[in-house]
């Protein structure tokens, strides 16, 4: 991200109290950045931790209201924002929907307990957990100088929402590669495979979709109740097996018509896995 050379002046910001410590000198190498979180004493660890571990941010402000983080984002046209999901008047997504056209990047900040963490996950939504953690702290501020482009980060922030909604079977997850952004169905799913260090995505429509992350990554992601891992190198959805075919190297044969090997010390976990998948369909 460049660096500015500039003065701001903040003679017309608000005097709302929910505004605190803006800082008005930017360095040419900072990036700048806002704290909203509803609670004061979160708002000071966060800066004393971005002021130890991550010093190329200058934090120029901090809210902890949505009506004065609208405000003090249009005042500040800050490159980052630390965005707490519940504030005294709304959310973290109240905040984002109410500036459609956005110019910089966030994180939001979350306690495990009210927002369940693979939610963010399915979405591909950027997070940092409450307590936060120096060393991911100082990853999520090199993130920000990767940041995808802001149609997708909506697209993330539409499939976190519209997750909330839906039963677990039809919930979507979000797939990138270098080059797109996918939003799938997690009952489209066939199989996953891995490629080394890279994942493959096998869907019912016949698309294929080579993901720069660990199937054991996804593995720990999908409902364990429908996809189950076969082999070292596959994740296989259990709605999508056709039968089971025994031999000098047991298989799967899927509805797709794939074969999928079956490992032996995979073997009674895959059985007890299909027949308690089959009771629930009953």
């Amino acid at each position: 991200m460049p660096g500015r050379q500039e003065t701001v002046g903040f003679e017309n910001i608000s005097s709302d109290k929910s505004y605190f410590n803006i800082s008005i000198n930017i360095k040419s190498t900072s990036m700048r950045g806002i704290i909203v979180d509803d609670e004061l004493p979160a708002r000071n660890n966060l800066r004393m931790m971005l002021t130890h571990y991550c010093p190329e941010l200058e934090i120029v402000g901090e809210s902890d209201t949505v009506k004065t983080t609208i405000d003090l984002i249009k005042s500040t046209q800050p490159d980052l924002v630390f965005l707490d999901i519940d504030l005294k008047d709304g959310t973290g997504f109240d905040v984002l929907s109410r500036i459609p056209h956005r110019t910089f990047s966030f994180f939001f900040v979350t306690a495990f307990e009210h927002y369940a963490i693979k939610a963010f996950k399915f979405s591909a939504l950027d997070y940092l957990l409450k307590p936060i953690d120096p060393e991911e702290l100082q990853n999520a501020i090199q993130k920000v100088r990767k940041q995808s482009s802001g149609k997708d980060q909506q697209v993330k922030i539409d499939v976190f929402q519209e997750n909330q909604r839906l039963n677990f079977s039809e919930k979507k997850i979000v797939l990138s590669d270098a080059d797109n952004i996918y939003v799938v169905s997690i009952q489209d799913i066939i199989r996953c495979e891995s490629a080394n260090s890279y994942t493959m995505f096998c869907l019912a429509d016949g698309r294929q979709i080579l993901i720069t992350e660990s199937l054991k990554s996804f593995e720990n992601l999908l409902p364990e109740r429908c996809f189950v891992r076969t082999h070292q190198s596959h994740l296989i959805n259990l709605s999508y097996i056709s039968h089971y075919h025994k031999g000098q190297q047991d298989t799967l044969v899927m509805k797709s018509g794939a074969t999928v090997p079956i490992s032996t010390r995979r073997k009674s976990r895959l059985l007890a896995s299909i027949q308690e998948y089959a009771k629930v369909k009953q």
